[in-house]
């Protein structure tokens, strides 16, 4: 029997290798390394939905609050009303895009890079689609070595933000990129 790590909400560290060593003894299983990591993941790094499944509502409510912010340039998400996209969506994805939504920092590279230095939930990374909420800055990652002019080429605004909306409340979310963008 598989085990669903997602909907197990193990406590917090606290007696995790405990809970383990229970799940496995019960269940007559051993997890591999691949699990382990997911299982970790799922339930020590995130925090509980309180019985919320994840729906792309969390992530348009994201992008409103991006999109009222003074220091927000611009937001992209295909199920936000006003999107160049929106109408497309609605016609080929009736039930909801997907969880990834992209936004500009006004100043460009550096206001985006400053702005990321101060968030303190969600996480930096060179990936988005994560259980955890994560975001991605291609001009400083994985195009750090092209200059605002050659990323502009190549169809990325120096400003781009990819911002992958996690399994934390919204509301925790909402607050780190409020705080970071104070």
């Amino acid at each position: 029997q598989k085990i669903r790590c997602e909907k197990q909400r193990l406590p917090k560290f606290k007696g995790l290798c405990k809970t383990y060593d229970k799940v496995q003894t019960a269940m007559a299983v051993v997890l591999s390394q691949q699990e382990d990591v997911v299982c970790i993941r799922c339930n020590v790094d995130s925090a509980v939905i309180d019985g919320k499944e994840y729906t792309t509502d969390f992530v348009c409510e994201m992008a409103n609050f991006l999109k009222e912010q003074d220091k927000v340039a611009w937001v992209h998400y295909a199920d936000l009303e006003g999107d160049e996209y929106y109408d497309l969506a609605k016609k080929y994805m009736p039930d909801g895009t997907c969880g990834v939504l992209a936004f500009g920092i006004k100043g460009g590279r550096s206001a985006s890079i400053a702005f990321m230095d101060k968030l303190k939930l969600v996480s930096i990374v060179t990936h988005v689609a994560d259980a955890k909420t994560c975001l991605l800055h291609p001009a400083s990652h994985t195009h750090r070595q092209l200059t605002d002019k050659q990323l502009e080429e190549a169809g990325i605004a120096p400003d781009l933000i990819r911002l992958s909306v996690g399994i934390e409340d919204v509301n925790d979310i909402i607050d780190d990129l409020k705080q970071a963008l104070a």
